[in-house]
């Protein structure tokens, strides 16, 4: 992908720029279930999540810049097969957590668009793993999703945020893959090949290097 089409580009500074509590807190924030409709935050929670939105407010910004560009391709090098590291996808998390928490956290003082164009910015980070071929990476999109789907039902669950989300309809249909899944069935493949093509020696090599005792070094 060149360079002045990847948002992989813009991404990886919005990436450097993200920061969390360095305290228990963090562990409180990275909670799935403040996005759930159902859950109650308390006044000290509405002072965290304000606090860890104000502290990401310009890695949002930046990845904002970057979700705009066309096309994506993160700097994975996939040579390295199962154990290419794959450091962007908790990145992505972050960024949608925190985009997901900010459009919450308006509570209904913010305007119904300030809300819906969080939850659109979660779709497009989403739409970056689309042809990403691995399975991990099309799990973390999925899992995007249902980021901004929470989202949106605790921001429709809002007063006075009502009247839903027609802008909202076309980054949801939009964001519908039925191919996800297969591309990273196809990736896993590709990448395992090799591991059926070692030779004993090659494979005991390479447990080796992991730490894992072979059959023949282990005591009888």
């Amino acid at each position: 992908v060149p360079g002045a089409s990847n948002a992989a580009v813009v991404l990886a500074p919005a990436f450097e720029l993200l920061s969390t509590f360095p305290d228990k807190r963090s562990n409180d924030i990275a909670q799935a279930k403040l996005l759930d409709r159902r859950e109650a935050w308390s006044a000290e929670t509405r002072e965290q999540i304000a606090e860890y939105v104000a502290m990401n407010g310009e890695a949002l910004a930046q990845a904002r810049e970057g979700v705009k560009l066309p096309r994506c391709r993160y700097p994975v090098d996939l040579t390295y097969g199962m154990e290419a590291e794959l450091p962007h996808l908790a990145k992505l998390k972050d960024l949608a957590r925190a985009a997901g928490l900010r459009a919450v956290s308006a509570d209904g003082k913010g305007s119904q668009a300030d809300w819906s164009s969080d939850v659109r910015f979660i779709l497009q980070l989403a739409t970056t793993l689309d042809h990403e071929p691995t399975l991990l990476s099309q799990l973390v999109r999925l899992s995007l999703i249902t980021t901004a789907v929470r989202t949106t039902e605790r921001c429709l669950n809002s007063p006075p945020n009502g009247d839903p989300v027609c802008g909202l309809i076309e980054p949801f249909v939009r964001v519908v893959s039925t191919n996800g899944i297969r591309i990273g069935l196809i990736g896993e493949r590709a990448v395992a090949i090799p591991v059926f093509r070692m030779s004993r020696a090659e494979a005991y090599r390479r447990d080796n290097r992991a730490g894992i005792e072979s059959p023949e070094t282990k005591p009888l």
